[in-house]
């Protein structure tokens, strides 16, 4: 199984200076959001011969489930400028979610979506952290 959460969206920031190199800011994202689950279970035993029964008659699968949201997530960052570019930054925030539907989508071969079924209506959210350089002007 492989999981991937993915989010992005539009920020706007109000930057405020502590110090010259302490810079405090407090903004709000909003965007969209993506969890996927990828399974795969595989025997390992492929026969090129055998394929179409491989195929229709084993174990052998593949797939993948998603699920879309909406969301804004407020947070509050620290920065501490080593140069006017380049400074370190620590962010915390907090991620809310409106689910886009209330299942889980399996996307077949030519792309279209199709219910699951019985999904569990999960939602997406949750603290998030963040730290690292910032390089800007």
């Amino acid at each position: 199984m492989k999981y991937k959460n993915q989010m992005g969206g539009v920020t706007l920031d109000k930057r405020i200076p502590i110090t010259k190199n302490f810079i405090s800011s407090a903004g709000l994202m909003v965007g969209g959001a993506k969890q996927i689950m990828e399974f795969q279970n595989s025997n390992s035993n492929f026969n090129w011969d055998s394929l179409p029964s491989t195929i229709t008659h084993s174990n052998n699968t593949h797939f993948e489930i998603t699920k879309g949201y909406l969301t804004v997530q407020p947070r509050f960052e620290l920065m501490y400028r080593f140069l006017p570019w380049l400074a370190l930054r620590a962010e915390i925030g907090y991620a809310y979610s409106y689910n886009l539907t209330n299942y889980w989508k399996v996307t077949n071969i030519d792309g279209d979506p199709v219910e699951i079924k019985g999904s569990p209506d999960t939602n997406f959210q949750g603290l998030t952290l963040s730290i690292g350089p910032w390089l800007g002007f």
